[in-house]
């Protein structure tokens, strides 16, 4: 029972990394195949897998196309699943998903098989501290309520994880001490939306700007932040990586 109980709340946590969105499922999937990323398709449990690579990604096809197996039985077994689990890892991310439909194909007149492009993934960071820089001209805004302010302060964002944030704030505007709880803050994120998140100052810094003014930089942790919340930030932060991928590809 207290196995079932672990592995049910890890399918809970995981599920805060599930990404929906097509573009991005489809970005992800072909950045596995572009980097050649072993990958293991499970297949009637756990004893019974494959090791293949990803070769194509044919989203106008409903289509994922891989490495031909050479193990008869485990041809027919894999055609014959009703669900594959297939678990890759690129650059310290676990991805994960689950597929259907499986028959023999041909890639570039070499034996290979397809499955159906899965309609979700989850993309799983293995450090749950791992930041993204966000980009300048598309930054998440924080504005934050301090005790003895009238009116709420906003500041760029210049970093975000689904554990935490740092921003950097003028000193005539506010200084905020390490161990400060901050509720009520209100996370503006491009193209994705606006949740409310409680922070905690877990690291201060103090340097000054070009002008000469006196800056100070807050490394913040999130309090009891829901899941819906960090899917979200996730969903930015996939945004970005993909966004980052596509610049560097076109240099």
């Amino acid at each position: 029972m207290n196995s079932e109980r672990a592995h049910s709340n890890e399918e809970s946590h995981d599920e805060q990394f599930r990404i929906t969105s097509r573009p991005e499922v489809v970005a992800i999937l072909r950045a596995l195949a572009a980097d050649s990323v072993l990958m293991t398709v499970f297949f009637g449990g756990s004893d019974n897998f494959v090791v293949t690579r990803l070769l194509a990604v044919n989203p106008q096809y409903e289509e994922l196309i891989f490495d031909g197996i050479s193990n008869a039985a485990s041809k027919i077994a894999m055609c014959c699943a009703p669900t594959l689990h297939v678990h890759a890892f690129h650059k310290h991310i676990k991805v994960t998903f689950d597929s259907t439909d499986v028959e023999p194909t041909l890639f570039e007149n070499q034996p290979a098989f397809r499955m159906r492009l899965p309609a979700s993934v989850i993309r799983l960071q293995r450090r749950s501290d791992y930041r993204a820089k966000a980009p300048v001209l598309a930054a998440p805004t924080i504005s934050v309520l301090q005790e003895g302010l009238v009116e709420p302060f906003k500041a760029r964002v210049s970093d975000i994880s689904g554990a935490g944030l740092s921003f950097s704030a003028f000193s005539e505007i506010t200084t905020l001490s390490v161990g400060e709880v901050l509720s009520g803050c209100r996370l503006e994120i491009p193209k994705v939306g606006t949740i409310e998140v409680s922070i905690e100052i877990r690291h201060v810094s103090r340097h000054h700007d070009g002008a000469g003014r006196a800056t100070q930089r807050y490394g913040c942790k999130f309090l009891r932040i829901s899941g819906a919340s960090t899917r979200l930030i996730q969903r930015y932060i996939n945004q970005v990586n993909v966004s980052r991928r596509n610049s560097v590809a076109k240099l």
